[in-house]
């Protein structure tokens, strides 16, 4: 899936890592509000970008 898909060009000196983060958002009156209660977030590791 393309659209799922993240290049990320490195010149760093030292290693990096990629996090990705997830926010949960809920459906109110048609607009999206993002969820008061942050323990429906996550984040995770993804990647290491060598130097």
């Amino acid at each position: 899936m393309p659209e799922l898909t993240l290049d990320l060009p490195s010149q760093a000196v030292r290693a990096c890592l990629v996090i990705l983060e997830a926010k949960a958002y809920k459906l109110r009156d048609g607009n999206l509000v993002p969820v008061a209660y942050q323990a429906h977030n996550a984040a995770d590791v993804i990647a290491v970008l060598p130097p």
